[in-house]
């Protein structure tokens, strides 16, 4: 997707381009959270009755999400905050696949 050459031209044209695209894209960020949902559910029946949260694992994949957002231009900051926002509702997830088993 060349999104300079996506906005050239009629800008209501390319207005509504761009935001088909960002559909497309939330689209598959909100697929790409429910396969992650899914692993997650699938970690707590694997986990035994084991502890649900394991902070070096959380601090690994932050560490890693964060240096993916730099080379991707994104703050890192920003992705931190969205992913300590996803741990805890994934956190939950696992408790409650933990209540019905």
């Amino acid at each position: 997707m060349n999104i300079k050459k996506e906005a050239s031209g009629d800008s209501a044209s390319a207005l509504e381009t761009v935001r088909a695209d960002i559909d497309r894209v939330d689209l598959q960020v909100i697929e790409l959270f429910g396969k992650r949902a899914e692993l997650v559910r699938c970690l707590a029946e694997l986990k035994k009755g084991g502890p649900i949260r394991d902070p070096d694992r959380e601090r690994e994949v932050l560490e890693k999400v964060k240096g993916l957002a730099l080379k991707k231009g994104l703050r890192p900051d920003v992705v931190e905050n969205v992913y300590r926002i996803l741990f805890r509702y994934f956190v939950e997830l696992q408790q409650e696949k933990r209540e019905q088993t």
